[in-house]
Parts: C-alpha cells; structure tokens; sequence
C-alpha cells in the first residue's frame, strides 16, 4: 500500500514536539519491511541527511502559505495515497 506521510514538521529546523514525533516515526516506518511504499510531502527541498539511507518517495510541493489546505490537497486529488497520515493539527480540505 502506498502510505502518504505529510512530512513537512519533520524537516523544520527548530525541532519541538511535533517536529521529533513526525522525524522519528518516518524513521522507525521506514526501517520496517512491511511491504507498503512511503511517499513524503514536503513543503521545502529537506536537508541532505534527513532521511538519509531510507527507501522513501520524497515529493517537493513548494508553496509558501496554506500548503497543508491548499497544494497538498490538490495533489491527494490528483494522485491520492492508500492512506494519509497528517501529524499535525492542520488537515487537507479534500
């Protein structure tokens, strides 16, 4: 199953709560072998080391603001995942 993780928390600088959550769940699913694909939103180039050595689809979608409501509910449309996993208090509007 192709599983949608909206890791856009994950790659901020300034690590808190959400932040660290979001990093090491990515982390620890992406370790498993349970047979489903990872595909990664991100709102921002991550950094080179941030989800170094793991098998994962990183998808760029650059937009500066309502990216969660707005970019990224436009690609679930346009090519949705299994499932979504947001982290965060924010949802898509789709």
């Amino acid at each position: 199953m192709l599983v949608g993780i909206d890791a856009s928390r994950a790659i901020r600088p300034l690590q808190t709560g959400t932040e660290a959550y979001s990093r090491n769940l990515i982390a620890t699913l992406a370790r498993r072998q349970s047979g489903n694909m990872y595909r990664l939103y991100v709102d921002r180039k991550p950094p080179a080391a941030a989800f170094e050595g793991a098998p994962l689809d990183i998808l760029v979608i650059a937009l500066p603001r309502l990216w969660t409501q707005g970019r990224l509910g436009l690609e679930l449309v346009q090519r949705p995942p299994g499932v979504l996993f947001v982290p965060s208090h924010v949802v898509t509007l789709t």
